[in-house]
Protein backbone atom coordinates (compact mmCIF):
# COMPACT_ATOMS: atom_id res chain seq x y z
CA UNK A 1 0.00 0.00 0.00
CA UNK A 2 2.73 2.04 0.94
CA UNK A 3 4.29 2.16 -2.87
CA UNK A 4 0.90 2.79 -4.15
CA UNK A 5 0.84 6.10 -2.04
CA UNK A 6 4.29 7.01 -3.21
CA UNK A 7 3.48 6.20 -7.06
CA UNK A 8 0.59 8.54 -6.48
CA UNK A 9 2.65 10.79 -4.98
CA UNK A 10 5.04 11.07 -7.31
CA UNK A 11 2.40 11.25 -10.03
CA UNK A 12 0.61 13.92 -8.80
CA UNK A 13 4.30 15.99 -8.21
CA UNK A 14 4.89 15.60 -11.97
CA UNK A 15 2.09 16.65 -12.61
CA UNK A 16 2.28 19.84 -10.68
CA UNK A 17 5.64 20.23 -12.13
CA UNK A 18 4.55 20.44 -15.46
CA UNK A 19 1.76 22.70 -14.87
CA UNK A 20 3.84 24.99 -12.73
CA UNK A 21 7.11 25.01 -16.23
CA UNK A 22 4.09 25.96 -18.84
CA UNK A 23 2.95 28.31 -16.55
CA UNK A 24 5.69 30.50 -15.53
CA UNK A 25 7.10 29.93 -18.92
CA UNK A 26 4.18 31.70 -20.29
CA UNK A 27 4.70 34.56 -17.65
CA UNK A 28 8.51 34.44 -18.61
CA UNK A 29 7.37 35.15 -22.49
CA UNK A 30 4.54 37.79 -20.99
CA UNK A 31 6.61 39.62 -18.88
CA UNK A 32 9.58 40.30 -21.64
CA UNK A 33 6.69 41.56 -24.01
CA UNK A 34 6.14 44.15 -21.58
CA UNK A 35 8.96 45.16 -21.22
CA UNK A 36 9.97 45.18 -25.16
CA UNK A 37 6.87 47.52 -25.37
CA UNK A 38 7.74 49.54 -22.36
CA UNK A 39 11.09 50.10 -24.17
CA UNK A 40 9.56 50.79 -27.45
CA UNK A 41 7.53 54.08 -25.58
CA UNK A 42 10.34 55.12 -23.84
CA UNK A 43 13.41 55.16 -25.93
CA UNK A 44 14.29 58.55 -27.24
CA UNK A 45 14.21 58.92 -30.76
CA UNK A 46 15.81 60.96 -32.86
CA UNK A 47 16.40 58.70 -36.16
CA UNK A 48 14.17 56.25 -35.07
CA UNK A 49 17.11 53.71 -35.22
CA UNK A 50 17.48 52.56 -31.36
CA UNK A 51 13.65 52.11 -31.54
CA UNK A 52 14.06 50.06 -34.91
CA UNK A 53 16.81 48.00 -33.37
CA UNK A 54 14.59 46.72 -29.59
CA UNK A 55 14.49 42.94 -29.94
CA UNK A 56 12.93 40.27 -27.76
CA UNK A 57 13.66 37.01 -27.75
CA UNK A 58 12.23 34.35 -25.75
CA UNK A 59 13.03 30.53 -24.91
CA UNK A 60 11.09 29.05 -22.25
CA UNK A 61 12.17 30.04 -18.66
CA UNK A 62 14.54 32.92 -20.52
CA UNK A 63 13.90 36.03 -22.69
CA UNK A 64 16.16 39.09 -23.78
CA UNK A 65 14.78 42.33 -24.46
CA UNK A 66 18.17 43.88 -26.24
CA UNK A 67 18.92 47.25 -28.01
CA UNK A 68 21.21 46.41 -31.05
CA UNK A 69 22.45 49.94 -31.37
CA UNK A 70 26.29 50.75 -30.83
CA UNK A 71 25.16 53.63 -28.90
CA UNK A 72 22.66 52.01 -26.70
CA UNK A 73 24.39 52.02 -23.65
CA UNK A 74 24.78 55.57 -23.80
CA UNK A 75 21.59 56.90 -24.44
CA UNK A 76 20.24 54.44 -21.22
CA UNK A 77 23.61 55.65 -19.04
CA UNK A 78 24.58 58.58 -20.27
CA UNK A 79 28.07 60.14 -21.44
CA UNK A 80 28.92 61.72 -17.86
CA UNK A 81 31.47 63.74 -17.90
CA UNK A 82 30.85 68.02 -17.34
CA UNK A 83 29.35 68.22 -20.70
CA UNK A 84 27.97 64.73 -21.37
CA UNK A 85 25.07 63.44 -22.25
CA UNK A 86 22.22 62.88 -19.82
CA UNK A 87 21.04 59.42 -18.80
CA UNK A 88 17.44 58.98 -20.76
CA UNK A 89 16.73 55.30 -19.03
CA UNK A 90 14.49 53.38 -21.38
CA UNK A 91 15.33 49.77 -20.66
CA UNK A 92 15.56 49.64 -16.72
CA UNK A 93 12.34 51.12 -16.52
CA UNK A 94 11.16 48.54 -18.99
CA UNK A 95 12.85 45.91 -17.31
CA UNK A 96 11.21 47.25 -13.88
CA UNK A 97 7.82 46.95 -15.60
CA UNK A 98 8.13 43.44 -16.55
CA UNK A 99 9.86 42.33 -13.32
CA UNK A 100 6.78 43.06 -11.21
CA UNK A 101 4.21 41.59 -13.66
CA UNK A 102 6.03 38.72 -13.77
CA UNK A 103 6.54 38.43 -9.98
CA UNK A 104 2.51 38.99 -9.61
CA UNK A 105 1.61 36.03 -12.30
CA UNK A 106 4.25 33.93 -10.73
CA UNK A 107 2.45 33.76 -8.19
CA UNK A 108 -0.54 33.18 -9.29
CA UNK A 109 0.54 30.28 -11.11
CA UNK A 110 2.33 28.90 -7.73
CA UNK A 111 -0.66 29.86 -6.34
Amino acid sequence: MAQTDAGALCRRLEALEEKWRAGLAAVVQSAAQTAFEQARERVPVDTGALRRSLAVRTDGMSARVTAGTPYAAYVELGTGGARGQMPQPYMRPAFEAGAAQAVRRALEVIG
